[in-house]
């Protein structure tokens, strides 16, 4: 049985994407090192797949490494949860950058390889720029050569096998299955990632009803942020989406959201106890070491 308690070793092995050696002997070591922390893995998540929980503690690494790095003062504690507040949202910028790329954009940014004349000042708006020039002058030409390398000129980035995918994906399945027991705390984002493999495979059995009630369900947490972040722009917005929802309309961010609650809504049924969310992810791996079996003929 694949225990939720401890990491399924031979799962976290299968999703370790790696580098194939021929590539890598081509590669200089900063374009390895590049690479590599572009690919996602359980240890390397995008930032797409972070929860908000995990969003604002990489912001708060990045504040505290950034104000050590240079020596700034200490904020009154407004200042530094503003600024933390900023980052985690600044984060959100960028989905689809892993978390080893961001820390790396920040080294970069600290040691003023970005900065003219070395004037290396940390503000939300600064962070932005570190990591859009790393992507624009460091991973993009790295990403070039590693697609030239492959045979793929005209593709930027990793893209991973169809197995790869479902296995990285039912690691996730494993971390979030750990963090679902009923005494979690309410509402998490899981990311679209959990909720895709779970519909893929047939878990999800949702009338259009049901579906619709999601739908409104998440309008109303939407607007319930923009509320509690006293944002009047965000709040009018929120409520004309509301009212598009209502009339039909079907929204990606609406649709995202409802599904992160179809996720947890499934995951706080089945996990009762470690026994039933272990069953349930040995089924689920189980079907998806057959698709993998099949697909490989």
């Amino acid at each position: 049985m694949t225990a939720i308690t401890k990491p399924n070793t031979s799962i976290q092995r299968s999703i370790q994407l790696s580098i194939p050696d021929k590539i890598k002997a081509k590669l200089s070591q900063s374009e390895f090192r590049l690479v590599s922390a572009s690919i996602p893995s359980e240890k390397n998540p995008k930032i797409c797949e972070l929860d908000e929980r995990m969003r604002l503690r990489t912001a708060s690494t990045i504040v505290i490494k950034a104000e050590t790095r240079l020596g700034s003062k200490d904020k009154d504690d407004l200042h530094q949860e503003a600024l933390i507040g900023e980052i985690e949202s600044d984060l959100q910028k960028f989905p689809n950058m892993t978390t080893l790329e961001i820390f790396a954009a920040l080294e970069m940014g600290l040691d003023g390889d970005f900065s003219e004349k070395n004037i290396v000042v940390f503000t939300s708006s600064n962070f932005v720029i570190w990591v859009k020039q790393y992507i624009e002058l460091k991973k993009m030409p790295a990403m070039k050569v590693f697609a030239q390398l492959t045979h793929k000129i005209d593709q930027y980035e990793y893209v991973p096998t169809i197995e790869e995918t479902l296995l990285h994906k039912l690691q996730m399945l494993r971390s979030a299955l750990f963090k679902s027991g009923p005494e979690s705390e309410g509402f998490q984002d899981y990311g679209g990632v959990i909720y895709s493999l779970l519909d893929q495979f047939g878990y999800f059995n949702l009338d259009s009803e049901t579906k619709w009630g999601y739908m409104k369900k998440a309008n109303q947490i939407m607007l319930q942020e923009a509320i509690d972040a006293k944002d009047a722009g965000k709040i009018k917005s929120m409520s004309d989406l509301m009212h598009a929802t209502k009339l039909g309309f079907k929204d990606e961010s609406v649709i995202a959201t409802a599904q992160r609650l179809v996720v947890f809504d499934k995951l706080k049924e089945i996990c009762q106890t470690i026994e039933d969310a272990n069953d349930f992810l040995e089924k689920v791996k189980a079907k998806v070491d057959e698709y993998i079996t099949v697909l490989n003929g």
